[in-house]
C-alpha cells in the first residue's frame, strides 16, 4: 500500500486507536480509487508519487469525514477537486 494507516492517522491528526479499523477501510477505498483512476501503480517501480499519495490522503480523509452518499440540511459533496488536481497527470486518458 502506498500510504499506511498511520500516515492517514498523522494526516487526520487522529491519535486515537479506536477508528482503526474504520480508517484502514477508508484507506483501502481511496488506494483503490485512485489506483483505477490512474490506470494502475505498476508503472511507477514500486514507487508512487509523491501526488498520488496525497490524493490518497486526502480521498480518504473525505471518506471518514463524509460517511454518507447524502446529508441532510447541508451540501452534498464531490470528490475534492484538490484530487482531481493532483491526480491528472498521472491518468490514463480522461474517462472516468
Amino acid at each position: 500500500m502506498a500510504v499506511t494507516l498511520d500516515d492517514l492517522k498523522q494526516h487526520l491528526n487522529v491519535d486515537f486507536d479506536t477508528d482503526d479499523a474504520l480508517l484502514t477501510r477508508k484507506l483501502a477505498v481511496a488506494t483503490d480509487m485512485i489506483k483505477q483512476k490512474v490506470g494502475g501503480f505498476d508503472k511507477f517501480d514500486g514507487t508512487v508519487p509523491a501526488p498520488l499519495e496525497e490524493a490518497i490522503l486526502m480521498y480518504a480523509a473525505h471518506l471518514y469525514a463524509n460517511r454518507e452518499a447524502t446529508t441532510f440540511g447541508g451540501q452534498a459533496f464531490m470528490l475534492p477537486l484538490g484530487v482531481e488536481d493532483l491526480i491528472s497527470t498521472y491518468r490514463d486518458g480522461w474517462t472516468y
